[in-house]
């Protein structure tokens, strides 16, 4: 079985322990080492043309992917000949054991974004930049009222200048001003971007935030389902979804604790099944 290693090349000898904010304390650089070699497994063997998984480089989800390629009914594996994008890319480009790596290679990346001290940074870059936003919007808008009231191609550098000479003022006057409003509009929908990441990783005044990396976990490996399967994974607790997340989760290496993931993939699922039917 494949074994990932600590990035500054110690070995994880025992299991890792969740803080009481639930995340597994002072380790993200490992959930980034785990992601990042599957993701560098994957590559090689593609590379390589390497249509079988070695011994030494064998996982549990190995074992979970030839299970789903073994059934009758759904769900299973998506056909070969089902004529979708999602079928070429796990049978032809990748290889449904390759590309299986990759995607939870990126799940393991999600994880080690969620670092606390990450999101702390996270809240204080957004507000940082909404305050900086702010004021630069607030300096331009008062540039423009007190430079020129009327227009900037009213203005008294263009005062008694050869015609060739006024025009190519007028020209930069003009391009000056709707430079200043492209900036301002910029800076409306990037402040926007920033409130969403705010809303997102803040909890409400007195609230607790959510353990992120459960949700970003699940939320990754739903899609892989999707991509696999072609079905929305299903909210139950007995289902081969939950069996995927499990295995997934074991797939990253022996020291990883076990994880009860039945509430975050009931609220994960939950929340994007209500969301898409406000959208319709």
């Amino acid at each position: 079985m494949a074994k990932f290693k600590h990035p500054e090349g110690q070995s994880v000898r025992k299991k890792l322990k969740l803080s009481d904010d639930g995340w597994l304390s002072d380790h993200h650089r490992l959930f980034w080492s785990v992601g990042y070699e599957m993701e560098d497994l994957a590559r090689k063997m593609e590379y390589h043309h390497r249509p079988k998984i070695g011994d030494s480089d064998w996982l549990p989800i190995d074992d979970f992917i030839e299970k789903l390629k073994q059934r009758n009914r759904a769900p299973k594996i998506r056909l070969k000949d089902d004529g979708s994008r999602q079928s070429l890319v796990i049978w032809k480009v990748f290889g449904p054991h390759n590309l299986i790596r990759a995607h939870i290679g990126f799940a393991f990346q999600r994880v080690a974004t969620c670092d606390p001290e990450q999101r702390q940074r996270s809240i204080d870059d957004a507000r940082s930049f909404i305050e900086n936003a702010l004021e630069l919007k607030q300096t331009i808008l008062e540039f423009a009222e007190e430079e020129n009231p009327h227009g900037f191609w009213f203005n008294t550098f263009c005062e008694g200048k050869p015609p060739n000479e006024k025009s190519r003022r007028y020209a930069i006057s003009i391009e000056l001003e709707k430079s200043l409003f492209r900036a301002v509009n910029c800076l409306n929908e990037m402040e926007s971007w920033a409130w969403g990441n705010y809303d997102r990783i803040s909890p409400p005044e007195g609230g607790k935030p959510k353990i992120e990396w459960r949700h970003e976990f699940i939320s990754c490996l739903a899609h892989t389902w999707w991509v696999f399967t072609g079905k929305q994974a299903p909210v139950g607790p007995n289902t081969l979804f939950m069996e995927f997340v499990e295995i997934a989760w074991a797939s990253g290496g022996d020291h990883l604790p076990e994880i009860s993931w039945e509430a975050t993939v009931r609220s994960v699922l939950s929340k994007a099944r209500s969301d898409k039917t406000v959208s319709t």
